[in-house]
């Protein structure tokens, strides 16, 4: 499920439903444009989780800076599919969704949007 949903700047989300780790940095190579896919982290080193998000918005400058490495890019019509995305804001807490995943999402975020399938 998407569970933070930012106007024009970000939509976040963890893949099956819930989880965390820690995963050691890749060096920034591109920049965070709209369209990038990244993981999320605390901002200290190799503090990367399964948490990621989608940029949708001008975030590059500062997400660069803090070395956010962009692990892929949205392609064809990618963007205006996330356009439709349920823009929640910051209301999930992130604690919650870490430890209960989609159980605490469905029970108190119904509208929340889902990634179903993904293709290579």
């Amino acid at each position: 499920s998407f569970f933070r949903g930012i106007y024009a700047k970000l939509m976040s989300f963890l893949p099956f439903g819930s989880g965390w780790g820690s995963i050691k940095d890749d060096p920034v190579k591109g920049t965070n444009a709209p369209g990038t896919l990244t993981f999320a982290k605390s901002g200290m080193p190799n503090s990367r989780s399964t948490q990621l998000f989608f940029n949708i918005g001008e975030n590059n400058r500062r997400l660069d800076r803090m070395g956010f490495a962009p692990i892929g890019q949205i392609e064809g019509n990618g963007l205006t599919v996330l356009s439709s995305v349920y823009m929640c804001g910051d209301g999930p807490n992130q604690a919650a969704v870490l430890a209960d995943g989609n159980a605490y999402l469905d029970a108190y975020f119904p509208n929340l949007s889902r990634i179903i399938s993904v293709g290579l």
